[in-house]
């Protein structure tokens, strides 16, 4: 997660838990490290900025949406909580780095690499195949579940010290039978470096979209630069709906994990590639380049039957 702030932290209305540091912030609610006094364990919490009805739907929607989905790359939730007129949920605190953290580190083992004349060393591919094997598993269980992320980005991704790389922030999941980009005031929601362009658009939405943004952040793990870019959101998407990105030199990363970025990032949302495709070619490239590791797709739980309960 962020690095430690120095900040001032609010207090919070529940006894239950006391809010120790913050931990990042976005266009709906404040996260903070926070301590359970009842048990003394340590978890997240995400407060909502603002208490009205559609902002409220909105995050009990978040909290229903993976109450219930248990996957070791996704983000735990607890409890969906009001005290006074205040509204948070808590979830398990992952102890890392965000993606875009590990974005930054991978630039530097890249220009030391580049220096060496060795791009395609066995291990800074392997740790690239690693992180996208396990977010391409969180993704999967997403999807199995019925439902679409809808804003898969680097800072929306933690990287466990233990390796182990966790999906985080569900404000946007939709269910996928009703998935498009636009939101209720008419606005399209997203991240615009990251969403596919069928969700520039604001059409219908299918797990193709999720994977879109997922090749976007490969591409950039890769390159150090976004597929598509521009000076504002408006040129950016404007620029996604005409152009394909610039292709990968080959000399960054083994031909299939090229071909598979490039095969992520088409414009039309049928030409990308099947999860089944996408894993097998990162787990045969696992293995490519640690033949001793044996890796197999996560179990995932999902009680359709049971229902986290919500306050009123």
């Amino acid at each position: 997660m962020a690095a430690p702030s120095t900040r001032p932290v609010p207090e919070l209305a529940s006894s239950r838990y006391e809010l120790l540091r913050p931990l990042g912030k976005g266009g709906v609610g404040a996260v903070y490290l926070a301590r359970d006094r009842e048990t003394g364990e340590e978890v997240a919490l995400k407060k909502l900025f603002r208490v009205d009805p559609r902002s409220v739907q909105r995050f009990k929607r978040e909290f229903r949406a993976i109450a219930d989905l248990h996957h070791r790359n996704l983000v735990k939730l607890f409890d969906l909580q009001r005290a006074e007129d205040e509204w948070f949920l808590t979830m398990e605190y992952v102890d890392g780095a965000d993606l875009s953290t590990e974005l930054a580190r991978e630039l530097d083992v890249r220009a030391t690499a580049a220096n060496d004349g060795d791009w395609q060393s066995p291990e800074r591919i392997l740790r690239i195949v690693r992180a996208f094997h396990q977010l391409a598993l969180g993704v999967q269980a997403v999807h199995r579940a019925g439902m679409l992320h809808r804003d898969l980005k680097p800072t929306n991704v933690v990287v466990a010290k233990d390796g182990r790389v966790v999906v985080l922030d569900f404000g946007l999941v939709r269910e996928l039978d009703a998935a498009t980009s636009v939101t209720m005031d008419g606005t399209v929601a997203g991240t615009p470096a990251y969403m596919a362009p069928e969700q520039a658009l604001g059409q219908a939405l299918t797990p193709a979209a999720d994977w879109y943004a997922y090749g976007a952040m490969l591409y950039e793990m890769l390159s150090g630069v976004l597929p598509i870019d521009g000076k504002s959101a408006q040129a950016l998407v404007q620029r996604k709906l005409r152009v394909d990105p610039e292709p990968l030199p080959r000399e960054l990363a083994p031909r299939p994990l090229i071909d598979l970025c490039r095969g992520l990032l088409q414009r039309d949302p049928l030409k990308r590639p099947s999860v089944e495709t996408i894993l097998g070619v990162l787990e045969s490239l696992h293995v490519q380049q640690d033949p001793k590791l044996q890796i197999s797709t996560e179990e995932i739980t999902y009680q359709t039957d049971t229902t986290a309960p919500v306050p009123r």
